[in-house]
Order: C-alpha cells, then sequence, then structure tokens
C-alpha cells in the first residue's frame, strides 16, 4: 500500500491545475513538482508534516498534515496569483484610495490570462498557432525570415514588458540576420 499525500494545486481564479508547482515537506530536502493537470504524489511514512505548494506568480500554501498507515491521504492546494506590485499601497500613501482594482482592469486580466496561458505546458506553441492565423503559420513547417521576423515582432509590440527581441547580425550582406526572441 502507497503511502503519503497525493492532490492537486489549483488556480483560485479559474480553477484550472497548475503545471510544475512545488510540493515541499519541511524537513526533507526533496520536494515534487506538479503534472499537467495539477496532481502530484509525494510518498511519506506515517508522521505529521508541515506541506507547502508554490508556484511562480502564486502565494504559497503551507498546511499541516497527518498521514496514516492506511494509504495516501488526498491533500488539495488553492493558490492565488501574488501581486504584480507588492509596494502599491505605500508607493500610494496613507490618505490615497482607489475607487476600482488593478485586477478588474481588463488589460491586467489580459495580462494574467497570457501569463497563465504561456505557463501551461506547451503554452508558447498554443500561442503562436492562435496568434498566427493572420500569417498562415504553421508550427511543424519552414517559416520564411520575413513572415517569422513580422510575427515576433508582432508578440514584442502586443506583450513589450515580457518579450523582447534581439538582432545578432548576420554572417554575410546575402543572408537573413540571427534574431532571438525572449519571454521574461
Amino acid at each position: 500500500v502507497h503511502q503519503g499525500v497525493k492532490g492537486f494545486v489549483l488556480d483560485a481564479t479559474d480553477g484550472r491545475g497548475i503545471l510544475n508547482a512545488t510540493i515541499s515537506v519541511a524537513e526533507i530536502n526533496h520536494p515534487v513538482t506538479t503534472y499537467k493537470t495539477g496532481d502530484y504524489w509525494r510518498l511519506l511514512v506515517p508522521g505529521s508534516y508541515k506541506i507547502t505548494a508554490s508556484a511562480r506568480g502564486y502565494n504559497p500554501v503551507t498546511k499541516n498534515v497527518t498521514v496514516k498507515s492506511e494509504g495516501a491521504i488526498q491533500v488539495n492546494f488553492t493558490l492565488v496569483r501574488s501581486s504584480t506590485d507588492s509596494n502599491n499601497e505605500s508607493k500610494k500613501g496613507k490618505g490615497a484610495s482607489t475607487s476600482t482594482s488593478d485586477a478588474s482592469d481588463p488589460t491586467t486580466k489580459e495580462f494574467e490570462t497570457l501569463i497563465k496561458d504561456l505557463s501551461a505546458e506547451n503554452g508558447l506553441e498554443s500561442l503562436v498557432l492562435r496568434s498566427s492565423s493572420n500569417l498562415a503559420l504553421a508550427l511543424y513547417r519552414y517559416h520564411s525570415y520575413k513572415d517569422l521576423s513580422e510575427f515576433l515582432r508582432g508578440l514584442v509590440m502586443n506583450y513589450p514588458h515580457i518579450t523582447n527581441l534581439t538582432n545578432l547580425g548576420s554572417k554575410n550582406l546575402l543572408s537573413s540576420s540571427q534574431i532571438v526572441f525572449y519571454i521574461h
């Protein structure tokens, strides 16, 4: 019989599983990560443990768990996205208040959705396929330098805070430039 903990790490906003979230057990230096649907399994002997689920862009959650010898205990975690600007309140001053939350801003919601989609398995591939309809680009075929560079420039223009495009130059006058696309 397998003993330990198993469960899911989920996004508090949409309930979707979080890929590559880390499950850490206090005083045990062997974390595990979640799979595609946010599921995980951690083998543990019977006893009491402090287990933390964390993921990039989310606030970590810690739970106290008692593992028994009868098998695995189900422990699910729901993580809330961390604030993009944790110092926002201190910058406003004590007397300042706002009537609308930054989270209700459509641009912020779109950005958070983009980050969530990019964080998923094959996230960039899916984004490229969805965004490339106007260029008729397919992911697994040859792309002309012009089409590919225009597409990447479009991504950089639409998402300047998380992307960067760098020109590395060319080998000679007859060849196309070599470019590098970064997602921060």
